[in-house]
């Protein structure tokens, strides 16, 4: 920007105005005036300064900016638009930095305590996923439809009943009759019930090789009843179960369990067990590594 001082000085002689009333007017020093006219540096802080002094100076003499104020070719010549300058599209275009959009107002502790706190949400949540499925897995491992094969093809019948003489013939009462009158007998203490059918026991041992380990048993029922099981070497534990409540026993095989098999589905060791309608008593044994028989 080029400033015409010495048409600012004409104009001020040209009035018949002396420094000393100009400075007056103007509240400025008559040394700023003298600098203005002379175009010196003295009394201003810097060319800002000098230059809002210097607007107020022509606007007291009532001279245009315009007049006074010229930008220099030079400048002119920076500020034309460059031919081969790339466009903002292009790959060369110079690409703003990020600092200018990132507020200098922006505390980046807090930036660094809300990615903390994202990441510590994120993390409990997954842990929580986590928990849930472990659950899932270790209590309720065989509920899974998928993880129960078919009775009639894929589940050997292994059931050997050690009295079939004790089972009623073609003619006798049904056997939801049956299981419904000894089922009233648990009004007595699960020890008199496992004595009284100690002879009319169904024994089933795992025969496929476990996908479960054996150190527990499942019980759903579809109806409430009450069940007496116990595992080897303890007592005899008495439970109430339905469709909203199974239960996982846990223990040492073989279990022993008093139940009514048209309510109930027993799984162990990752498969279901087939239940014989004519038996209340069942004796489940874990699965034995066929080859060990040969070093008995």
């Amino acid at each position: 920007m080029i400033i015409d001082f010495e048409k600012i000085k004409a104009a001020r002689l040209k009035s018949k105005l002396s420094i000393e009333v100009v400075a007056s007017n103007c509240s400025l020093s008559v040394q700023q005036i003298k600098s203005i006219e002379e175009n010196k540096g003295d009394g201003f802080f810097n060319d800002h300064f000098k230059k809002i002094a210097t607007k107020k100076y022509i606007a007291f003499l009532n001279l245009s900016e315009d007049e006074i104020f010229h930008i220099n070719k030079k400048d002119e010549l920076l500020e034309q638009p460059i031919e081969n300058e790339p466009s903002v599209g292009s790959d060369h275009a110079i690409k703003p930095s990020l600092k200018f959009f990132i507020p200098k107002y922006i505390n980046y502790t807090i930036i660094l305590a809300l990615l903390f706190t994202l990441f510590l949400i994120i993390f409990k949540k997954t842990e929580d996923d986590v928990s849930e499925n472990i659950i899932d897995n270790e209590l309720l491992p065989e509920i899974q439809e998928e993880s129960i094969p078919k009775l009639e093809s894929e589940i050997p019948l292994d059931i050997i009943s050690n009295n079939q003489e004790n089972k009623e013939s073609p003619n006798s009462n049904t056997s939801a009759d049956i299981n419904e009158g000894t089922m009233t007998q648990l009004s007595d203490s699960c020890e008199s019930i496992f004595n009284q059918n100690e002879n009319k026991i169904s024994n089933y041992q795992t025969r496929r090789v476990p996908e479960k380990p054996n150190n527990y048993i499942h019980l759903t029922s579809t109806s409430k009843q009450t069940i007496c099981i116990k595992s080897q070497n303890k007592d005899v534990k008495e439970y109430e179960i339905d469709g909203s409540n199974p239960l996982t026993f846990r223990g040492s095989p073989p279990f022993l369990i008093y139940l009514n098999p048209i309510l109930t589905e027993i799984f162990f060791q990752g498969w279901k067990i087939p239940l014989d309608n004519n038996f209340n008593l069942y004796q489940i044994t874990s699965y034995q590594d066929p080859t060990l028989s040969n070093f008995q």
